[in-house]
């Protein structure tokens, strides 16, 4: 299976990030395979992180057909691990008003993953 399941945010009309699931290095179409989840900057479609970049150890099975999901400043993600995959601002990164709703900016350093 080539290509990946994909989502857009964006804070306004600024700030936007394509969001794909995809195999990280394999065909999905008739195997369960490893997954990753990339963002990619929405006007230069440079990528900006990515699971298997931030945290070589954050291993899933790629769901097919699953796109992320974002709601306020957390991408969730479907898995074949029996799991949803959560991933969002570190507490530090995410200080500013209470009230104004953020936008998820990936950069390897301020993120980290959060498995439930």
């Amino acid at each position: 299976m080539p290509g990946g399941i994909l989502s857009l945010s964006a804070d306004g009309d600024h700030d936007g990030v394509l969001w794909a699931a995809l195999p990280l290095d394999e065909d999905a179409f008739i195997a369960t395979v490893r997954g990753v989840l990339r963002a990619f900057d929405a006007t230069t479609l440079e990528e900006i992180w990515s699971t298997a970049a931030a945290d070589p150890n954050d291993r899933f099975s790629f769901a097919k057909f699953c796109p992320p999901s974002v709601v306020n400043g957390k991408v969730y993600l479907a898995t074949f691990s029996d799991r949803l995959n959560v991933y969002g601002l570190r507490e530090e990164a995410a200080a500013g008003p209470a009230n104004r709703p953020r936008q998820p900016r990936p950069q390897k350093r301020r993120r980290r993953s959060e498995k439930h």
